[in-house]
Order: structure tokens, then sequence, then C-alpha cells
């Protein structure tokens, strides 16, 4: 058992369903990914739909290599495009997750 377990500071909004579950979903990157494409694939499309926005998180570095990914595409209408509407989807998402020093000096560590 970690004997330092990462605190979650999520926004003020009551996560816990009635019987005490957290309710919410932190999305991956190729998630949003597919999500964000015109013609998305309705599986993902039902999936996220059993969602309420605010109950689908994106962790920050999902939204940094999203944006890493728009970055690199060459300048121009897609790009600006695409870039709009990843921003769109993001602020509409219940929070981006923190990841500072303390989330990443954690990630590696061996529990023995």
């Amino acid at each position: 058992m970690r004997e330092d377990p990462i605190e979650l500071v999520l926004p003020e909004r009551d996560y816990a369903a009635p019987c005490g579950v957290l309710m919410a979903v932190a999305l991956d990157t190729n998630v949003i990914s597919a999500l964000a494409k015109p013609d998305c694939d309705e599986r993902v499309l039902r999936w996220a739909r059993q969602f309420s926005s605010d109950e689908l998180l994106l962790p920050a570095p999902c939204w940094a290599e999203l944006r890493r990914g728009v970055e690199l595409l060459p300048a121009g209408r897609r790009r600006d495009a695409l870039s709009a509407r990843l921003t769109s989807m993001v602020d509409a998402l219940g929070a981006v997750l923190p990841f500072g020093r303390a989330e990443g000096g954690r990630v590696w560590r061996v529990d023995g």
C-alpha cells in the first residue's frame, strides 16, 4: 500500500454518487482525439454520451500531448480548426487534472 497517497484536487462539484462512489472519468489522449474527429466512431460517441461533460476529466499530460500534436501541424485553416475544436472540448470538460512535481515524483515509485 502506498504510504503517501496522491491527493486529487477537483473543482468544486459533488462527484459522489448516492452510493458514495466517485463518478468521474479521466480521458486518455486517444479518446479525446477520437471525439475531436468530425467522423468520430459511433462506439466512442455512445460511450462518451453516458457521462455529463463535467464527469469527464482530462489529465494535464494528455492535454499537453494534444496541444503538441496540433502545434506540429502545418499552419493553416486545418490546424486552426482543430485547435479551436480541442480547446472548446476541453473547456467543456469537468477539469484538467493537474500533474505537477508531487504527482510526477510518484509516477515511477516502485512499492516493495
